[in-house]
């Protein structure tokens, strides 16, 4: 996958400023060559004091689709949520 073809691909500022937030969750699928796969979000506190885990986008590269990636990417998401208490994943 080539920057062109990635869909809301931030400068690198952005992109930092988001990793150094403690809530977000952010994970790649790649081989040696390529990232062909992402999924981002968020755990959030709730007012009625419990969590959720936030998945914002989940994106996976066309050539790469129906083969279990997203599944791969969601997978840690939900385990890593779920170690951190969330009740409810969205």
């Amino acid at each position: 996958m080539t920057t062109g073809s990635c869909r809301g691909v931030q400068e690198a500022d952005v992109v930092r400023a988001f990793g150094d937030t403690p809530s977000a969750l952010a994970l790649v699928a790649s081989d040696e060559a390529e990232i062909f796969g992402w999924c981002w979000g968020h755990h959030l506190a709730r007012p009625d004091s419990s969590s959720m885990l936030y998945v914002h986008q989940l994106e996976v590269a066309e050539p790469h689709r129906r083969r279990g990636v997203g599944r791969g990417l969601l997978a840690p998401s939900w385990r890593r949520g779920r170690r951190s208490g969330p009740r409810r994943c969205s």
